[in-house]
């Protein structure tokens, strides 16, 4: 009878036991731990701390597996399309950037409004930036949740500013003019070694992003508001691309501009070989790094300069978000990763320790991250005011022409008014 009861006793507490363990990882007691697999791109997968990072503290928390696959934006999509197109469900959660959200693609996509409709109060939803969740709203339907976003913002070099007697140009006549004031000859010996303005022109995506952050603050756009038709022959786009072109030919930007790509138009500000740059808003951690840049402290930030009438901040947002495959075995596996890595919590980890650009506003307005960042109010206000690059199938093709024709005005071989002309007439067999 002993024997009995403490068998009896042993078996207890082992189902107990296996009760406890299974609440705390939230895996069914008649299922093995389910593993998923996450494609995202290594600056994303950083931004989440690697192997070590809240992926780690999630696999702890839940019991789930979590592959990460990693790869280059345009092999993200190819590979995404490849896996959707053979409905092979290999891949769970995709991170994808704005571009991608094409028809093509959302046919594969698993809609999220039920279940994002469904998450308890602890989730907070209403705390995402608002105008992110509902550009990830395509045919009524929640197609992906944010995960990291970025806005352009003015950078530039307070000390010298001061020294001009400029104040942070508001209009994009005051940031000309202040480009000509700040590309100096500092050691007189008869040629220029500070420009006004860091610029990226290297063909393709570089020259493309830079480009368009100067045509949305002037009020233009790329193509229309339904993807239909080309918008770079439009009044404001032309204005913001005759400002991007004049910046260099008017010798305010370097003459190696049209092969500077992201590390030098960060570098020339580091370095002091320029004053002023409109770039991601996240790069300000790169200007306050003293191993990089002599000039810690002396850094300012503005919004960067609109036309009249456009509001105040209006530029380029870069957006990655979360989509989860049609046919992926493991939903809602898949969807606790989703939640995991774009809750409240979580958000302010990875923009704290890891430089993620957070996609919910408690963290902008959080005490401990404005200290970080103390112009984390205003990136708050320049996202919600700015616009992403349009997602259409051939959107890489259109890119390619823009770039072509962006760089041809640079070399002055065409106007700028030439340069949207031919665009868009270029445009027009992949916008068919």
């Amino acid at each position: 009878m002993r024997q009995r009861k403490a068998v009896a006793l042993v078996v207890s507490i082992f189902s107990v036991v296996v009760l406890l363990l299974a609440v705390r990882s939230q895996i069914p007691l008649s299922a093995a731990a389910p593993k998923i697999t996450l494609l995202t791109h290594p600056v994303l997968y950083a931004a989440m701390g690697k192997e070590t990072g809240v992926i780690a503290e999630f696999k702890k928390r839940t019991g789930i597996e979590v592959e990460v696959v990693t790869g280059p934006t345009e092999q993200i999509q190819e590979k995404a399309l490849a896996e959707f197109v053979a409905g092979s469900g290999r891949l769970d959660v995709v991170n994808l950037i704005d571009t991608m959200y094409t028809s093509e693609m959302v046919q594969f996509l698993e809609p999220l409004e039920e279940r994002f409709k469904a998450v308890d109060a602890g989730y907070a939803k209403d705390d995402l930036i608002g105008s992110l969740v509902e550009s990830l709203r395509l045919g009524g339907r929640q197609m992906g949740i944010p995960f990291r976003v970025g806005t352009a913002m003015l950078y530039y070099r307070a000390d010298l500013f001061q020294q001009k007697g400029l104040q942070p140009p508001k209009t994009w006549e005051e940031f000309m003019a202040a480009a000509k004031a700040l590309t100096m000859d500092t050691n007189r010996d008869g040629k220029i070694d500070v420009y006004g303005v860091s610029v990226r022109g290297k063909p393709g995506f570089e020259a493309v992003t830079d480009f368009t952050s100067y045509v949305y603050a002037h009020g233009g756009l790329v193509l229309n508001k339904e993807h239909t038709r080309c918008a770079l022959t439009e009044p404001l786009a032309v204005a913001g691309a005759k400002t991007f072109v004049e910046v260099y030919r008017k010798g305010y930007a370097s003459p190696d501009m049209p092969a500077h790509a992201r590390d030098d138009l960060i570098g020339n500000l580091q370095q002091g070989r320029a004053t002023m740059g409109i770039m991601f808003s996240p790069y300000w951690g790169f200007l306050q790094d003293a191993k990089a840049t002599p000039f810690v402290g002396k850094f300012g930030w503005a919004l960067v300069p609109t036309s009249p009438g456009v509001p105040p901040g209006r530029t380029l947002n870069s957006l990655w978000s979360f989509a989860i495959d049609r046919k992926s075995k493991n939903k809602d596996a898949a969807w606790e990763l989703v939640k995991w890595l774009s809750n409240r919590e979580n958000q302010f980890e990875m923009a704290l320790k890891y430089n993620n650009g957070p996609v919910r506003t408690s963290v902008y307005e959080n005490a401990e991250y404005g200290k970080k960042f103390p112009l984390a109010k205003d990136w708050l206000k320049a996202i919600g005011a700015s616009l992403t690059l349009p997602a259409h199938k051939n959107w890489f093709r259109m890119q390619d022409i823009i770039s072509t024709e962006v760089i041809a005005a640079l070399r002055g071989s065409k106007t700028p008014e030439a340069a949207m002309q031919e665009a868009c007439e270029q445009m027009a067999r992949p916008l068919r």
